[in-house]
């Protein structure tokens, strides 16, 4: 499980700092508070630049993610596994359509969120993914180094 995690999160690391046009340098830690400011970073913005709060989970960089790691090539889970993707909604035309389900979307959507955090902390994502885990503060690592 441990490698595959690492696996999101180099997708993540990959992805995040062009679909959300942060500097490779992370010399803008604001841009970065900005995405974590009432979980925007889920949210995908509308033509006007607005985020649109009416569409979680649909930020580009969420769906980018969830394409590379679970859906491209005959081999990955999404394809092995796609009489599995059924919707949630049992009647009606939707009920026909594929689902992501939600354990997959939450895992990617931590992965963007501990890249996000690993910055203004200061931490790599390998340590803040250690952190996040064990429940550890940015307080308690400090002391502890």
């Amino acid at each position: 499980m441990g490698s595959f995690r690492g696996g999101i999160r180099d997708a993540a690391v990959s992805v995040i700092p062009g679909h959300y046009s942060l500097s490779v340098d992370h010399s803008k830690p604001d841009d970065i508070d900005t995405l974590l400011i009432d979980d925007t970073y889920l949210y995908p913005c509308k033509p006007t630049g607005e985020v649109d709060n009416s569409r979680p989970y649909r930020h580009p960089a969420i769906v980018s993610i969830i394409k590379m790691k679970f859906f491209t090539g005959s081999t990955s889970i999404g394809y092995q596994h796609r009489n599995r993707f059924t919707s949630s909604i049992k009647e009606g035309s939707k009920a026909l359509e594929m689902e992501v389900p939600a354990p997959i979307i939450a895992l990617v959507a931590t992965a963007v969120r501990v890249y996000c955090l690993s910055n203004i902390f200061g931490l790599t994502t390998r340590s803040l993914d250690i952190c996040c885990y064990c429940g550890v503060s940015k307080w308690q690592w400090s002391n502890q180094i």
